[in-house]
């Protein structure tokens, strides 16, 4: 785990706040997992606010303007995941984001404060493409950034776009092609591509903010192969001592994925720690598997997204 320097220093009175965020199929999962399972950390199911405050605006750019409508459900949604009981008093017709924000950063505060924890944690890999809005809210903010080899992510989310094309194809493709299951579709390459070039933007998005020292990166095989010194470098970067329940991670993670621990892609976490089987060697074919080495940055290696990291 790479840092900025040391600790950071949040106001006494308020939790700290983290967002662990990355490209999907990166183990943002796993890492939120472990950091929940400390007894002073609060966390929840991903929820994507950030995104989902624009509603059909969103086009993966900061903006000033949200969806009223979209947005006043979302901080709905979001009050009932944490059992909140508060009202935000944001009124219902509101059209900008930063009120939002702010009300999305007190409602998890409260929560993490009845909790009696002093960190919260949240999880939604595409809040990777909303830090602008996030810092102008909360200028405080801490991001942990997962990054994992471009081939195995290429290879597992194409995977999902095979096997589970209405909830994963529209997330690369815009919403503008629905391929079926199967093998050889003729759209197979373009959404190969697509999977590409989100994978070589979010590299792109968490290289630019190395050395600001609110984002630190976690690279998912050091994570599994050095699992404790990872989460030790964590810890101090939260102010936390490290605590031995983060090892057994599989314990709070259903209550941290929340319905999403159903889901057959969700089940490695709940798995002992170890490298698994490759996506890229065992799902994509020689063809497919030299198409994704030339497209990626670095062939997809960290050592060349990331060098001296």
């Amino acid at each position: 785990m790479k840092a900025g320097a040391g600790s950071l220093n949040a106001d006494d009175a308020r939790p700290v706040r983290v967002f662990v965020v990355g490209c999907p199929r990166s183990g943002t999962t796993l890492v939120q997992a472990m950091l929940a399972a400390h007894p002073s950390v609060f966390s929840l199911p991903e929820t994507h606010f950030f995104r989902k405050i624009r509603g059909r605006m969103w086009r993966g750019r900061p903006t000033l303007l949200v969806s009223p409508r979209a947005a006043a459900g979302s901080l709905d949604r979001l009050e009932a995941d944490v059992d909140a009981g508060r009202n935000p008093r944001v009124p219902k017709w509101w059209p900008f984001a930063g009120r939002y924000a702010r009300a999305f950063a007190d409602v998890i505060d409260g929560a993490c404060k009845d909790a009696g924890k002093s960190v919260w944690v949240e999880k939604s890999p595409i809040h990777l493409r909303c830090i602008p809005d996030i810092v102008g809210a909360m200028p405080d903010a801490c991001f942990i950034h997962v990054v994992r080899d471009g081939r195995e992510v290429v290879a597992s989310i194409f995977e999902l776009c095979k096997t589970q094309p209405d909830r994963w194809i529209g997330q690369f493709l815009d919403g503008r092609s629905r391929a079926p299951g199967g093998d050889a579709d003729p759209r197979d390459e373009l959404v190969i591509q697509a999977i590409i070039a989100r994978w070589n933007e979010d590299v792109a998005i968490t290289a630019g903010r190395l050395g600001d020292p609110h984002h630190s990166l976690v690279q998912y095989d050091r994570l599994l192969s050095n699992t404790r010194a990872e989460l030790e470098g964590l810890c101090v970067l939260l102010g936390l001592d490290f605590d031995e329940s983060m090892l057994e991670h599989r314990r709070s993670a259903p209550a941290v994925i929340g319905w999403r621990s159903e889901l057959d892609h969700m089940q490695r976490v709940f798995e002992p720690l170890g490298p698994g089987e490759s996506k890229f060697d065992s799902f994509l074919s020689p063809a497919q598997q030299r198409a994704v080495s030339a497209g990626l940055l670095g062939s997809g290696s960290l050592d060349e997204a990331f060098p001296g990291r």
